[in-house]
């Protein structure tokens, strides 16, 4: 049977990654907008659904796959009965440890917005992404857990991001896509800051750049500016304070950094198109 992980909490260095095998006709939540710190790779194995990221629609047949990126709103709006998918969720800074060691510029999807990232997505690998989606699927499946089932999992999640960046490599355009070293200190520094909120120029002091310098390398690599990385971490954090706890609106809002309730309600709202209230309301 299936082992479901849903939008995993934290990772360690022994589990850096998650699998979600939805079989057909398991129903893909669509009712809620979703927002974390992690990245979804996903393959349509059959079938075809309809997803929403960022503020783009777009709709995945067959062979289809598709990056959610770091806090990216995102979530399922569609599906049909025979839909088949795989989707693998992990941190930025695990797969970069991969990647980083050889220079090689593995953010550069990230740096697209969603529907140029479909676009070089699609280039005509279908067939062996298909081929990886179901070794994926299938790894997923086996009943014997250990060592090196994950480690093999590991590596075919590798393998696919190692097929899909070429594309993205060929037409990319900025010379600060090479330079992910450079900014890694502050993709890791809200978290480890825990609701503290991150000024751009601390995050730049961290880097050793410039605010200037480090805004235009930050930008080129994410999509987002500094702040809007930030902010999103912090409500991502909270909007999971808001579900699976009791606490007052005003102490999460004071746990991650928001000036007070009314403020964290109404930068909830823009992201998640509800209040926090209406959101635990809907949880119940």
């Amino acid at each position: 049977m299936a082992r479901y992980v849903y939008y995993p909490n934290r990772f360690s260095e022994e589990t850096p990654f998650s699998l979600e095998y939805f079989p057909p006709g398991k129903i893909i939540p669509t009712e809620e907008i979703d927002m974390h710190s992690f990245i979804h790779l996903g393959i349509v194995l059959a079938g075809d659904y309809d997803g929403w990221s960022d503020g783009c629609q777009r709709h995945r047949a067959t062979g289809s796959i598709w990056l959610t990126g770091p806090l990216e709103p995102h979530t399922a709006l569609r599906q049909s009965d025979d839909c088949e998918a795989i989707v693998a969720t992990f941190r930025m800074e695990d797969l970069g440890h991969g990647f980083a060691n050889w220079g090689i510029p593995f953010l550069a999807p990230f740096s697209r917005s969603v529907r140029d990232r479909d676009d070089l997505l699609d280039q005509g690998q279908q067939p062996i992404l298909s081929e990886l989606g179901k070794r994926l699927r299938d790894l997923a499946l086996r009943a014997d857990q250990d060592e090196c089932t994950r480690f093999e999992q590991w590596l075919v999640i590798h393998q696919i991001f190692t097929i899909i960046l070429p594309p993205f490599l060929r037409n990319r355009a900025p010379e600060t896509e090479t330079q992910v070293e450079r900014i890694r200190p502050a993709l890791v520094l809200p978290r480890e800051k825990m609701g503290e909120p991150v000024s751009l120029a601390e995050a730049a002091k961290a880097c050793n750049l410039s605010t200037s310098r480090f805004g235009e390398i930050f930008r080129a690599y994410t999509g987002k500016s500094f702040c809007q990385y930030e902010m999103r971490f912090r409500l991502s954090n909270a909007k999971d304070l808001v579900t699976t706890s009791t606490r007052t609106f005003k102490d999460i809002a004071e746990t991650w950094g928001f000036y007070d309730a009314s403020h964290f309600a109404r930068i909830f709202r823009q992201c998640y198109g509800v209040t926090p209230g209406e959101y635990r309301k809907n949880k119940k």
